[in-house]
């Protein structure tokens, strides 16, 4: 019986040295030989893991620098489809002019009170058989602005309706790792924006 506890033991040193390489049989386990065995170890970097989250970015751009970023858009960047945005501008016009004669007769009067850009509208539509325009503004302040100085020369039937633009602009949503938008913003045109994406 003791002879046998003995063997035992003698097993179990046995296996335990073995495990820890001392033969030279398990070196491969060991940490210093692990070590010795990694391929390109300085290309090892230790990665923030805050960069690795996905951020989404809006852009809004004149429609060609949009369509050059889908374009050339990165593999890692997920493109939501272009989004053509129309604008909505401020007409002054003059409406519900009866004939070509009183037309006219209208736009020379606009002229004399010193209005500058004035056309007659034709062909008939929702704003009567002709019409004048004195001009489109993108904002509405330009637009009353223009109303009221002619209102104080005698002007009485100028009014100010929304007028579509065709699209000059468009959006795209850009969805990547924060690492790889890079330095996307600052790289954009003057005339372009950026923006989290709505929620």
């Amino acid at each position: 019986m003791r002879l046998f506890a003995l063997v035992l033991v003698l097993v179990n040193l046995l296996l335990f040295a073995w495990g820890q390489g001392y033969f030279g049989l398990a070196e491969g386990g060991r940490e210093p030989a692990r070590l010795d065995r990694q391929i390109a170890p300085e290309r090892i970097r230790l990665v923030d893991p805050a960069s690795l989250e996905e951020t989404c970015l809006r852009v809004i751009a004149p429609a060609d620098v949009v369509e050059r970023l889908r374009k050339e858009a990165p593999a890692e960047w997920r493109l939501s489809p272009v989004q053509a945005l129309s604008e909505t501008a401020h007409w002054v016009i003059v409406p519900h002019l009866p004939n070509a004669l009183a037309a006219e007769r209208k736009k020379t009067e606009y002229l004399r009170l010193g209005a500058k850009e004035v056309e007659i509208v034709t062909p008939p539509s929702e704003h009567g058989p002709y019409a004048l325009s004195l001009g489109i503004f993108r904002a509405q302040s330009g637009a009353q602005a223009l109303v009221e100085e002619l209102t104080k020369k005698g002007a009485r039937t100028l009014t100010i309706i929304p007028k579509t633009l065709p699209a000059s602009r468009a959006a795209l949503e850009i969805r990547a790792p924060k690492s790889a938008l890079g330095k996307l913003p600052a790289g954009l045109p003057e005339s372009s924006e950026s923006e989290a994406c709505a929620p």
